[in-house]
C-alpha cells in the first residue's frame, strides 16, 4: 500500500508540473493514466477478496434458509388434488407428522380450486390444531386462503412461507366448500428436511 501511495504522489506531481519521465509532450501521458487505473483495479480486487473471506468465516455466503435449500438437506414436494363435495366443512386434504429428528421446513405452498366464487371454497392450514399463516388469505374475509396465484400448482403458483416444525409436530391442511356444487381443490407443499438444525427465532410462524 505504501508503494502505491508513493507512486500516486509522484504521478500527481508529474501531472501538475506538466512533465513525466515517459512524457515528451508535456501533457498527461496515457501510461500514467493506465498505471493509476491498474493500481485502482488491484486495490478493488483485493478488497473484494478480503470481504469474501470474511463473509465465508461467518457464514454470510449462505442463502436465506427460509427460501433456499441448505447444502446437505433433503427436499420434499407434496401435492394432492381432490373433489370436495358441496357443503363439506374442514375435510383433511393433506396431513404430515414429523417423525424424524430433522426439522421439517415448509418454504412454499400453492393452492388451486375451481369454485365459481372464491368465497365458496377455502383452505385452512394448522399445526397441532392451531391456525398458521394467520395473515395469508383475504383480509376482508377472515383471512380465508382461497385464491391461488395461477390456475394450477406450478412453480408460478408458489407462495412463500416460513414454517419450521420439529419432531412430533403435525401440519394439517383442511378444505371447506360452502357452495352448492362440487369443486376440485388442489394443494402443494414444498420445502426441505433440515438435518443441520439451522436455528430460527419463530419455529412455526409463517
Amino acid at each position: 500500500m505504501r508503494n502505491i501511495r508513493d507512486k500516486n504522489i509522484i504521478q500527481r506531481q508529474a501531472i501538475k508540473s506538466g512533465s513525466h519521465p515517459t512524457s515528451k509532450s508535456g501533457g498527461v501521458n496515457r501510461q500514467v493514466i493506465d498505471v493509476t487505473m491498474n493500481d485502482a483495479y488491484q486495490l478493488i480486487q483485493n478488497g473484494f477478496k478480503f470481504l469474501s473471506n470474511q463473509f465465508k468465516k461467518v457464514g454470510i455466503m449462505n442463502f436465506p434458509p427460509h427460501q433456499y435449500t441448505p447444502q446437505g438437506a433433503s427436499t420434499f414436494d407434496f401435492a394432492r388434488l381432490v373433489t370436495v363435495g358441496a357443503g363439506t366443512t374442514d375435510a383433511v386434504i393433506m396431513e404430515y407428522e414429523v417423525k424424524t429428528g430433522d426439522d421439517f421446513v415448509l418454504t412454499h405452498y400453492a393452492i388451486f380450486n375451481d369454485a365459481l366464487l372464491t368465497s365458496d371454497a377455502w383452505f385452512t392450514p394448522r399445526v397441532d390444531g392451531n391456525r398458521i399463516l394467520q395473515y395469508h388469505g383475504d383480509p376482508m374475509d377472515d383471512f380465508k386462503i382461497s385464491l391461488g396465484r395461477t390456475p394450477d400448482l406450478s412453480n408460478d403458483a408458489l407462495i412463500e412461507s416460513n414454517i419450521r416444525l420439529k419432531k412430533g409436530r403435525k401440519i394439517t391442511w383442511t378444505v371447506t366448500n360452502s357452495g352448492a356444487v362440487d369443486v376440485d381443490m388442489g394443494l402443494r407443499l414444498k420445502g426441505y428436511i433440515d438435518n443441520q438444525q439451522v436455528k430460527v427465532s419463530s419455529p412455526t410462524m409463517g
